[in-house]
C-alpha cells in the first residue's frame, strides 16, 4: 500500500518542476477550492473559474510557499485573494432608491393611524426578522475578513 505524500512534499516537488506532484495537489484541492469560492460568489460556474485562476496563481507563486507552514492555509489565502480581487473589479449590481422612485416605484409607507394592531404586529415581526438577518450577514462578512471592504462600499454609496 502506497503512503500518501504530504501537501508540503508535493508542493516542494511541484516547485522543483514535478507536474505529477502539482496534479496531485490540484486533485486534492479541486472540490474544496470550488466550494470555498462559491461561498463568496454564489455562482457555481464562476466559482469554478475562480478556483482555476487560484490554481494558476498558486502554481506561479509556489516559490513563496514556506514548507514549515500548513499548505492548506497558504493555498486558501491565495484563493481568497483571487476571489476578493475579482469582487473588487466586478461589483454586484445595485439600484438607486432615488432612480427607482423616479421610475414610479413607491416605497411602502406605514400609516400607523389606520393600520390594525395585527398589521402593526406583523410589521414589527418583519422588522425584527430583517434586523436579525442583517446581524447574521454582518457576522458572516466579518468572519470572512470582508468587513473593511463592505464598510468601504457602504461609505462610497453614501457620497
Amino acid at each position: 500500500m502506497a503512503v500518501q505524500r504530504s501537501d508540503a512534499e508535493l508542493a516542494r516537488d511541484a516547485r522543483s518542476g514535478s507536474e505529477a506532484a502539482y496534479r496531485e495537489l490540484v486533485a486534492r484541492y479541486a472540490a474544496p477550492a470550488v466550494n470555498f469560492t462559491h461561498r463568496f460568489v454564489h455562482d457555481r460556474a464562476l466559482a469554478e473559474d475562480l478556483a482555476q485562476e487560484g490554481f494558476l496563481r498558486v502554481y506561479q507563486r509556489l516559490n513563496t510557499y514556506d514548507p514549515d507552514r500548513k499548505f492548506a492555509s497558504w493555498f486558501f489565502q491565495v484563493l481568497r485573494n483571487v476571489t476578493i480581487d475579482y469582487l473588487r473589479v466586478n461589483r454586484l449590481p445595485t439600484a438607486s432608491l432615488d432612480a427607482l422612485q423616479e421610475e414610479g416605484h413607491q416605497a411602502a409607507a406605514v400609516d400607523r393611524e389606520s393600520a390594525s394592531p395585527e398589521e402593526l404586529a406583523g410589521r414589527g415581526e418583519l422588522a425584527s426578522a430583517i434586523g436579525q438577518l442583517l446581524r447574521r450577514c454582518t457576522l458572516a462578512i466579518d468572519s470572512r475578513g470582508l468587513m473593511p471592504l463592505f464598510l468601504q462600499r457602504v461609505e462610497r454609496g453614501r457620497r
